[in-house]
């Protein structure tokens, strides 16, 4: 699975479109359409808008997609 590839199965996880994603994230349309590799700078963008989002999965596609809650309250 590529990095757009998690990004999408991400988005569809939250229930989000695709323009949606464009406007918090500040991403151009159709840049999930594209072909090609992911700027760091852009999958820095996508993990800033979305913190729950696990960077080690976007990435690397490794763990869980999302973080896990480890300082939850009692």
């Amino acid at each position: 699975m590529t990095i757009r590839e998690r990004v999408l199965h991400f988005i569809a996880l939250k229930e989000i479109t695709r323009y949606r994603f464009y406007q918090l994230t500040g991403l151009s349309n159709g840049f999930l359409d594209k072909r090609g590799s992911i700027s760091s700078d852009n999958c820095q963008k996508i993990c800033n808008t979305f913190p729950d989002l696990n960077p080690e999965w976007l990435l690397m596609g490794t763990g869980e997609v999302l973080k896990s809650d480890q300082c939850r309250p009692l």
